[in-house]
């Protein structure tokens, strides 16, 4: 996809504020491109979230232009600056830029002149950092010096500390979810009444913040990701997909339809486990799209046609005697079910396994061995294979064969050698294929259709 690099490109050099109305205009040109400006059958927000969460990975461009924005955090939070712009964007505040994401004051306290770069990434951060529990408030960041909520510490000499870093935060001053104790904080020496005093006033700031068992003293996963110096690399890929994970938490909502139709409730884990293997499941792209296009449920099956046209039959086009539904056109349909149960004899035979007929195995590749083994297994492109047959044949009343099968296994086969032939791996192909040579050798004529003689 060429256009995102373009979009990161302007998102990164021209970081300003641009007006919701054009993500969703941009938004919906994108849909009528990939849906033929027809309507969606899958969800934007399962489209963009990430494939090892259940989606197809689609660039949510608003939130790239968030990431892109958020860079700028990590840039402010260096000391000393790494980056030529920053001594510039400091001539614009009133305070320290390395403190400026982690204040709670109003923008007019922090920014002495409007800056078209300042302002937005604040302003989202601020919409953001909550609603997605990026930061939390107080964060540990929180400054104590050089705060405008807290004007007796507007400079390094308020108290005669030894600081790591340029100023002061609210988790150096926290211990065991209390302020620190004076001799804790400063030497012995440099207590006088007047530290006593400020420490006073310091300690009644830090409890105008909130409760002290409230106070976070570690750092979320977000604030550490933009404080880290040195500044780790695709910092803008991984903040957009911590934004991405944030803003979709949960599983998809198909997951839950799934579980209804199935009757069993798959586990939160199960499902990262199905998520992982659906992204890593073959290198034929048809064969990635029939299993993303059924586990988001895009086929069309009798009662979902019903539901939008009530005069459509909803019984099974194959047996004519059940509701088709999801489960039952891929798995439960008596026609369907033995091609399943011949599928499965042939896989336990060839690969050993001793798989028992299930749709989560067949259908959702929930095997009782490890993820890894199985990813690199015959049996996950058996099983593929098997299960791409039957859109082949949506609508018709005969299954697919197992002699159909064995030819569209043979040309997954062929692809493969070519692929570890060119990456000159070719003993790993031979590993993985070599019963299933075997068994095309001896024992796939016995699924050949049989030729009816014509009688003249």
């Amino acid at each position: 996809m060429n256009i995102l690099p373009r979009f990161l490109y302007i998102f990164q050099t021209v970081p300003i504020g641009v007006p919701p109305k054009f993500f969703a205009l941009l938004r919906t040109n994108l849909l009528k491109f990939i849906w033929n400006d027809t309507h969606p059958r899958v969800s934007y927000a399962d489209m963009t979230r990430h494939r090892n969460r259940g989606g197809l990975g689609l660039p949510h461009l608003e939130l790239y232009h968030t990431a892109a924005l958020f860079l700028k955090i990590s840039d402010w939070s260096m000391s000393p600056p790494t980056k030529l712009w920053v001594p510039l964007e400091q001539k614009c505040l009133k305070i320290p830029i390395t403190t400026l994401p982690w204040q709670t004051a109003p923008l007019t306290k922090l920014i002495s002149s409007p800056n078209p770069l300042i302002t937005p990434t604040l302003r989202r951060w601020r919409i953001l950092k909550m609603s997605l529990s990026l930061s939390t408030h107080p964060s540990p960041l929180t400054p104590l010096t050089f705060n405008p909520l807290f004007p007796d510490g507007m400079s390094h000499h308020f108290l005669p500390l030894e600081l790591d870093g340029p100023y002061l935060t609210l988790a150096t001053c926290m211990a065991n979810a209390a302020p620190r104790p004076i001799s804790d904080m400063l030497r012995q020496d440099k207590i006088t009444p007047l530290t006593h005093f400020r420490y006073q006033q310091l300690t009644h700031f830090i409890q105008s913040l909130g409760p002290p068992q409230t106070v976070r003293t570690d750092e979320s996963p977000f604030e550490t990701l933009c404080t880290r110096d040195p500044r780790p690399p695709h910092l803008l890929s991984t903040i957009y997909g911590s934004l991405l994970d944030a803003s979709t938490p949960g599983l998809p909502a198909y997951a839950g339809r799934w579980n209804r139709d199935i009757g069993t409730d798959i586990s939160d884990e199960d499902w990262g486990l199905i998520f992982q293997t659906a992204a890593h499941a073959s290198r034929s792209l048809h064969i990635q799209q029939t299993h993303y296009k059924f586990l988001m449920r895009w086929y069309l099956t009798p009662t979902r046609l019903h539901k939008i046209y009530s005069t459509t039959d909803k019984t099974c086009w194959r047996c004519r005697d059940s509701p088709g539904t999801f489960v039952h056109i891929w798995w439960e349909c008596s026609m369907i079910r033995s091609y399943w149960d011949s599928v499965f004899t042939i896989i336990n035979e060839i690969t050993g396994l001793d798989l028992d007929p299930s749709p989560l195995v067949a259908l959702f590749h929930l095997v009782p061995i490890p993820t890894l083994t199985y990813r690199n297994s015959l049996a996950i492109q058996l099983f593929n294979v098997a299960k791409s047959l039957i859109p082949r044949k949506w609508r018709l009343v005969t299954p697919p064969t197992i002699w159909e099968w064995i030819q569209a296994v043979e040309g997954v086969r062929e692809m493969e050698e070519m692929f570890f032939s060119r990456s000159s791996k070719y003993d790993k192909y031979h590993v993985i294929w070599y019963w299933w040579l075997d068994f095309r050798t001896q024992r796939s004529r016995d699924y050949a259709p049989q030729l009816v003689p014509v009688v003249e």
